[in-house]
């Protein structure tokens, strides 16, 4: 923090055994190094502030590094329940060497109300596409998304990419008494569609969370990887406490690819709405019955599609997730919508 969340970066070729002295990268928080079939490095990250998404590359192996590239501006909704929930971004690569990096934004909603999980794509780590939404729910639902994880499986490429995004939601953006859920979906053509999305932890009170001088916690952080045919991400959950001692747990679940279930019926949109207000007013709630459902027919390196809501109620799913590290009783949290 004394220079400015100047990021270092060491490079090894043993297998993490020996490593070169640090040198000096760029001025960031939250990057994610991620290395080209041909050898070079892509780094997105958020700016020091988090006001801005950037990336730098090496193309000599981490002995030299570009200055930073402008990605895109974060425009961002403030989280209800006193959440500590950054605009830190979340990056994957294909097998072919598209970079593909998430982050939450409000830009897509009337007057910048609520968040969804964005993404901008890059084949070259200098020009990004235009920002873009990934089709969770529709864009007039009171639900705010947060804090990404995301995973391109690194076998795949092409029309047969493989995408996995886990995130933390609010169904009511506007609760006052918010109940945090784990939310799930995946593709496996590229994001021509996406399986409905589920639960895959929650809803549990953010009571039951850490606080800090931040606000509440859920780490920050949040991972989903591809192996196998399966997403695994990684999240925390948590159960009631017993009186002063939390029961916050890091845990991850399995998820099959693609996951069966009702396929949405509508397309996505990527064009951003006109009203944009960094501190917005808080919506009333709305009847979670008249939620729609959503299949996207994008190419994530397209910024052009449309949304046409289906109408249809939302199949809703769960799945229970495996505690692999707990600061109490290793009982299964709640997996329900």
């Amino acid at each position: 923090m004394g220079n400015g969340n100047l990021l270092m970066m060491a490079t090894s070729t043993d297998g993490g055994l020996s490593w070169t002295v640090a040198t000096n990268g760029v001025t960031c928080i939250g990057g994610q190094p991620l290395v080209q079939p041909n050898g070079v490095v892509i780094v997105p990250s958020a700016d020091a502030y988090e006001n801005r998404i950037i990336a730098w590359r090496s193309t000599d192996g981490g002995k030299t590094w570009t200055t930073a590239v402008f990605v895109s501006y974060v425009k961002r909704s403030e989280v209800a329940g006193n959440m500590r929930a950054d605009s830190l971004p979340s990056a994957s690569i294909d097998g072919a060497g598209r970079v593909i990096v998430t982050w939450q934004d409000c830009r897509f909603r009337a007057n910048c109300y609520t968040n969804d999980i964005v993404y901008s794509s890059s084949t070259d780590g200098v020009t990004w596409s235009a920002v873009a939404r990934f089709p969770i729910d529709s864009v007039t639902s009171t639900a705010d998304h947060f804090i990404p994880g995301f995973a391109m499986d690194p076998t795949t490429s092409g029309s047969r990419t493989v995408m996995a995004l886990t995130y933390y939601y609010f169904p009511n953006s506007a609760c006052t008494n918010c109940n945090l859920s784990v939310g799930f979906i995946s593709s496996a053509d590229n994001g021509a569609t996406w399986t409905s999305p589920i639960t895959i932890a929650g809803p549990f009170s953010v009571d039951w969370i850490a606080d800090t001088g931040l606000g509440r916690m859920v780490g920050d952080y949040i991972t989903t990887s591809i192996s196998g045919g399966k997403a695994i991400p990684i999240f925390t959950s948590a159960t009631a406490p017993s009186g002063s001692t939390l029961h916050q747990s890091l845990c991850t679940s399995d998820m099959p690819i693609p996951l069966t279930g009702v396929s949405p019926t509508a397309k996505m949109t990527s064009k951003p709405t006109s009203a944009i207000s960094k501190k917005p007013s808080l919506k009333p709630s709305s009847d979670p019955s008249s939620k729609v459902t959503f299949t996207p027919t994008f190419d994530p390196r397209s910024s052009k599609p449309s949304t046409k809501p289906s109408g249809e109620p939302t199949n809703k799913q769960t799945t229970n997730p495996t505690i692999i590290s707990t600061s109490g009783p290793t009982s299964k949290p709640t997996s329900l919508l």
